[in-house]
């Protein structure tokens, strides 16, 4: 599956969900206006979409059958992992589902109760 189709399906599941939101983040750089070319995006390595889940962080790295994390992508979704966060490379959809889901399990078993 191409990156480009597996983010259109991953943003319109997530639009779906009632508890958690995800946005894309474009890290392609900026049009060099009257030239050719791009200026590097500040950006380098963060991951394709970033999403909450609960109040719960996820970023999540898109990637084809055949594509590979480059270094700075790897730096990222450790960093996320160091914070705190959920972070993970995903090649399909139900990947991202059942991240989702532990994330939701997870927040679940965590939640404090109050007592009045």
């Amino acid at each position: 599956m191409k990156e480009a189709d597996l983010q259109k399906q991953t943003l319109e599941w997530f639009s779906l969900q009632r508890d958690c939101f995800a946005i894309r983040i474009n890290t392609q750089g900026v049009p060099l206006h009257g030239r050719e070319g791009y200026r590097p995006s500040p950006m380098r390595g963060v991951a394709d979409i970033l999403a909450c889940i609960k109040g719960r962080f996820l970023a999540i790295e898109l990637k084809s059958d055949r594509g590979r994390l480059s270094e700075d992508q790897k730096f990222f979704l450790e960093r996320v992992q160091i914070a705190g966060g959920f972070a993970m490379e995903a090649r399909s959809l139900d990947e991202i589902i059942q991240m989702v889901e532990l994330i939701r399990e997870t927040t679940r078993l965590s939640v404090p109760v109050h007592a009045d």
